[in-house]
């Protein structure tokens, strides 16, 4: 997971450590990620190691289990765990409290999450990665009730894609809470996409990691895509070049606020290490700092 903070300068990244089996919740500053040459050279990078961990997670004791991690608000102050038996914690870095939440309606598994700003507050949606058709469940909003002054999970609209067939790109109506189909076709990311659209210093471009071969980071504009058309990718680049020893397991795209953004890159050094286990040494990461310029590149 990683997690920033709107205008801040401070990502939250959190690994499983298998010495003692607890995830560990780094806040990682990126303000020097913003101070390097205009077109740093690719292959080049600073090694340095990761802050001590801000605060540890215990799992279930059942080694099958695991907890999932997501941002709450702009802020990037909150972060969420939730594990496979429905429990949820919140944690907040500002005074480095953690509190019950309430319990998933459902068991979610490989999850993905956008919090959203609302009159009454930030909202967390949370998503199983891969719904399924027997699971009615598979959507839900962690939402700030302020005469409880306490958190709930609203179930919401099973995804239409969970029982159709082919490509196709569905939105969600936050205010309406209903599905709606853009098209028939898939976006250019893959994984989770963010919109730099901060008044007077975002472009209004979607950036994400690009679904083509070569995984490098990908803008394009939602506002040129139709129903039969895709949107247009307006820009790819090489952010990284990781060396021939390590081997990608996966990456994520932070938005910051005022107009930055912080790439995440996750690497390990055993191509059998499927499940990021290894223990002689840490898997490394990379993470670069990024500002788009107005006027979309062609």
């Amino acid at each position: 997971m990683a997690a920033a903070a709107a205008g801040r300068s401070h990502v939250h990244l959190c690994f499983t450590d298998h010495r003692d089996q607890t995830y560990a919740l780094h806040r990682v500053d990126v303000e020097p990620l913003f101070h390097s040459e205009p077109d740093p050279d690719p292959e080049s990078m600073d090694v340095l190691p990761l802050p001590p961990p801000a605060a540890r997670f215990q799992p279930p004791p059942d080694p099958n289990h695991v907890m999932n991690f997501h941002a709450l608000g702009a802020a990037g102050d909150r972060v969420v765990s939730i594990d496979e038996l429905r429990r949820t914690l919140i944690y907040d870095a500002s005074n480095g409290s953690v509190r019950a939440g309430p319990a998933l309606r459902d068991r979610k598994y490989h999850t993905l999450s956008a919090s959203v700003a609302s009159a009454g507050g930030d909202n967390l949606y949370l998503l199983d990665h891969i719904p399924r058709r027997e699971r009615r469940r598979c959507f839900e909003a962690l939402v700030y009730v302020p005469h409880l002054e306490d958190w709930c999970w609203h179930k919401l609209p099973q995804p239409p894609y969970a029982r159709a067939q082919g490509a196709g790109t569905y939105s969600f109506d936050t205010a309406r809470r209903a599905w709606r189909k853009e098209g028939d076709w898939a976006l250019p990311f893959r994984g989770k996409a963010v919109r730099d659209d901060d008044p007077g210093g975002g472009c209004g471009l979607w950036f994400g990691i690009s679904s083509a071969p070569g995984r490098r980071l990908c803008a394009a504009d939602l506002a040129t895509a139709t129903a039969s058309s895709p949107p247009e990718v307006r820009g790819m680049w090489e952010e990284f070049r990781p060396p021939g020893e390590w081997f990608f397991r996966n990456a994520a795209v932070v938005h910051l606020g005022s107009g930055r953004l912080c790439t995440v890159w996750f690497f390990a050094t055993d191509p059998t290490d499927k499940l990021w286990k290894t223990r002689a040494r840490a898997a490394p990461l990379h993470t670069d700092g990024v500002e788009p310029e107005h006027g979309a590149p062609s």
